[in-house]
């Protein structure tokens, strides 16, 4: 599939970070996987311009939570889809990027970013 999308997903939670992983190559999607704000930051420098999305859960576990992670990416590529994550109230959708509610479905998630990435 050569025009196959890459999302770069960042999740603290290990075993949410492996499911997700999951759902989304399942969608067709290559997926590029960070635990925190500063590994997603050392994947910026090679690959910033092949990411067409930044998934990240808003409080991943780190001294830069996934609202600052997404500015620097969008500085890098103001026109970067972003999807938040978050157990987080719905208060978050002040943020620059779309926003799903955990829990939620594998089928959601796909819908989301396919919708996303037209």
């Amino acid at each position: 599939m050569a025009d196959r999308k890459t999302i770069l997903l960042v999740e603290d939670t290990p075993e949410l970070l492996e499911t997700l992983r999951q759902v989304l190559e399942a969608g067709g999607y290559k997926v590029i996987c960070a635990s925190d704000g500063e590994e997603a930051l050392k994947v910026l420098p090679e690959q910033s311009c092949k990411i067409d999305m930044l998934i990240t859960d808003l409080f991943i576990g780190s001294e830069m939570d996934g609202h600052s992670l997404s500015r620097v990416f969008l500085r890098e590529r103001p026109n970067l889809r972003v999807l938040f994550i978050s157990g987080g109230g719905p208060n978050q959708t002040a943020l620059s990027g779309e926003f799903i509610q955990k829990p939620f479905s594998g089928k959601t998630l796909v819908e989301k970013v396919r919708a996303n990435l037209v």
